[in-house]
């Protein structure tokens, strides 16, 4: 009997402490599945948007994890570029630079924690000045021959 609720102690703290990676693992993969949903949304909007009018414009609302920014970059000048909220500030490292002018992404996602993030380029998005976005941000598009992105305070 002792033996018995020995063993099954062992058997949960073994559940608990290797199940506890695999719990957050596959979080962390809906968490990034939900970014690159939000940036595929985004991608079908300006190119809806890039068909229309000049002139045309329309508001997206990023519904993103409070964890992940992703950020737009100005493609031509990448370099850093500071906002009045520290969230909005894009401030790249040497390496994601590097990537960034090597493959033209004009979309870059990561989370807080890590710096390394991921790429993405949409098509017909011009960004005039680089910034980042967090859960929730509004962002203006408009339609001048290329789809403009600012960010909506």
């Amino acid at each position: 009997m002792v033996l018995g609720i020995v063993f099954a102690l062992f058997i949960m703290a073994f559940v608990l402490v290797f199940g506890t990676n695999v719990v957050t693992n596959i979080f962390s993969i809906g968490s990034q599945a939900q970014v690159q949903k939000a940036i595929k949304n985004l991608e079908k909007e300006t190119e809806d948007l890039y068909y229309m009018a000049r002139g045309s414009d329309t508001f997206y609302k990023m519904n993103i994890p409070e964890s992940y920014r992703v950020c737009f970059v100005n493609v031509s000048d990448p370099s850093k570029q500071l906002y009045p909220n520290p969230a909005n500030t894009w401030n790249p490292g040497f390496a994601t630079l590097y990537v960034i002018n090597q493959s033209k992404y004009n979309v870059w996602y990561y989370t807080r924690d890590n710096e390394k993030g991921e790429g993405y380029k949409i098509p017909h998005l011009s960004v005039p000045r680089s910034f980042c976005a967090t859960r929730n941000t509004k962002l203006y598009l408009v339609n001048e021959g290329m789809v403009k992105i600012i960010i909506k305070d």
